[in-house]
């Protein structure tokens, strides 16, 4: 790792577009990687287990705030990272450019239940300041739990594709046949939700009218839904479910569950 201050005196890290880090037993913080995402010329940032605070025993660990600075990173990617919260809302504050934000927290870890160490409400709202006018695709992936609800999406202007869990966008009991036109953004185009659940055909049905009724009001720009399931092969109805969004010009598909994202790391 690259000490504070050394890493202006490099000239070839002045030119780098796309870094890919990976931590090492823990080791990896936000002031690590805030050395690359001060670089002006550092479009792409993809790092591979973050673990700022979750662990630690010093309950004052969440107490550091971070400063926050101006980076031109369009792209940033955390995958498997274990992070207090508030520290990801400080360190999100910095991005006034950011098109695309992915951060997956690992179901395996033992904080998995702290809602100081996960909670996508308090991501959606660290993103709707900085990046409402920019942001265009958002992948929010981690434990559902019956309090994870991330709120509306409709202040992040520019969005295009969400890919999350349903309980992030539909929490329980909410009412599928309204709830999309409620809570999804006016520029969507790609829907891509993790179902969990054993869900009826009955439930499905109700959230597409939802979807139909938001195509034709509120999002006149969906074309495409994606339900992540492992139920989806004792589904008895998809034809049908298939034929209600071709109505209205959307394309649905169901496919096995993925429950952590795949992507390669160096």
């Amino acid at each position: 790792m690259i000490a504070h201050g050394a890493i202006t005196g490099i000239p070839w890290l002045a030119n780098l577009k796309t870094v890919r880090v990976e931590g090492c037993d823990g080791g990896l913080l936000f002031c690590d990687l805030r050395l690359f995402n001060s670089l002006l010329s550092l479009k792409s940032l993809t790092a591979y287990g973050v673990n700022d605070g979750c662990d630690s025993d010093d309950e004052d660990n969440i107490d550091a705030e971070l400063p926050t600075y101006d980076s031109h990173t369009t792209e940033l990617v955390l995958l498997r990272s274990k992070v207090f919260t508030q520290k990801l809302y400080w360190y999100l504050e910095s991005f006034r450019s950011l098109q695309s934000f992915t951060f997956e927290y690992p179901l395996s870890s033992s904080a998995v239940n702290n809602k100081e160490n996960f909670d996508p409400c308090w991501i959606r709202s660290a993103l709707v300041a900085p990046a409402k006018a920019t942001l265009q695709t958002l992948t929010i992936l981690g434990p559902p739990r019956p309090d994870t609800f991330m709120g509306s999406l409709q202040a992040i202007e520019a969005l295009k594709e969400i890919h999350t869990e349903w309980c992030f966008v539909f929490p329980n009991k909410c009412d599928l046949e309204t709830w999309p036109s409620r809570v999804l953004p006016a520029s969507i185009h790609t829907l891509k939700l993790g179902d969990r659940s054993d869900r009826s055909d009955k439930e499905y049905k109700i959230l597409i009218r939802g979807l139909q009724r938001a195509k034709e009001n509120t999002c006149l720009k969906l074309e495409a839904v994606e339900i992540e399931t492992d139920w989806w092969d004792i589904c008895m109805e998809v034809d049908e479910l298939q034929g209600m969004c071709e109505k209205v010009g959307i394309s649905l598909r169901f496919s096995a569950e993925t429950w952590e994202v795949g992507i390669g790391y160096t």
